[in-house]
């Protein structure tokens, strides 16, 4: 997971603290919060001496800043993620939303996020390799529109990889969809849920309209982009079906 940096860390600081406040929270609500969130306990008497020594102070301020910058990044993406969900709901006449700082602070928090969609080689190809790390590069940078078409070549070429491993025929000319489920056929000999052999099956039909978003809406022509939203939600589920088949090959064939 890509650690949040410093310039980022300073957006949700300005958005969330004022002073020695943390937006509307007394300390009580604001201890019940981060434990309910978390299951840290910022107001254990050893934790806000560690405080007290960093920070030199334990305002609420100063325990949220320290809790950025020295909790694991998951948690610290937890809490940020319900404090800003916390803040999109807070009453105007109590706390005045920055509006740019909110929409900046959901930007990183999404890249971050997004950044747990990373890739792993499965392949033994370097040019697999080649375009993992293209693909890779633009979900860090919060760019998943950008990866269709690489996402599309990733895929052909790696199912491409596996039949012939196996040595199932498949001519060059056919789409992905295609290939993929003469792949599936020959899989679903070994696994042993029927739903997952259904869904491995249905993959197919995913792959044939992700032709069409490859072809028509990504950047392997001139064509008018797909929005973002939707660049990731085709973006998770093709990589979610790429680290099943890799699980598949190592677990079980």
């Amino acid at each position: 997971m890509v650690r949040l940096t410093n310039s980022e860390l300073k957006i949700f600081e300005k958005l969330l603290i004022n002073g020695g406040y943390v937006l509307d929270f007394n300390n009580n609500d604001f201890g019940l919060f981060v434990f309910d969130v978390t299951g840290i306990d910022v107001y254990d008497k050893e934790y806000l001496q560690h405080v007290e020594e960093i920070m030199g102070g334990s305002s609420k301020g100063k325990i949220l800043k320290y809790f950025l910058h020295n909790e694991s990044e998951q948690l610290v993406l937890q809490l940020l993620k319900e404090l800003l969900e916390y803040l999109e709901v807070l009453d105007d006449d109590i706390f005045e939303v920055n509006v740019k700082q909110l929409n900046s602070a959901k930007l990183i928090l999404d890249k971050h996020t997004t950044a747990d969609y990373l890739i792993e080689s499965g392949s033994t190809e370097e040019k697999i390799d080649n375009l993992i790390e293209d693909i890779n590069q633009s979900i860090i940078d919060g760019k998943p529109e950008f990866t269709l078409d690489r996402l599309h070549t990733l895929m052909n070429n790696y199912v491409k990889e596996l039949c012939d491993k196996y040595n199932i025929e498949y001519d060059n000319q056919e789409s992905l969809n295609q290939i993929f489920r003469r792949y599936a056929n020959f899989t679903n000999q070994k696994l042993e849920s029927d739903l997952s052999k259904t869904i491995l099956v249905q993959t197919g039909s995913i792959f044939d309209k992700f032709n069409t978003v490859r072809n028509n809406q990504s950047y392997a022509h001139d064509n008018d982009i797909l929005n973002r939203a939707e660049s990731l939600l085709i973006y998770r589920n093709v990589v979610n079906i790429y680290e099943f088949i890799k699980t598949i090959e190592n677990d079980i064939f």
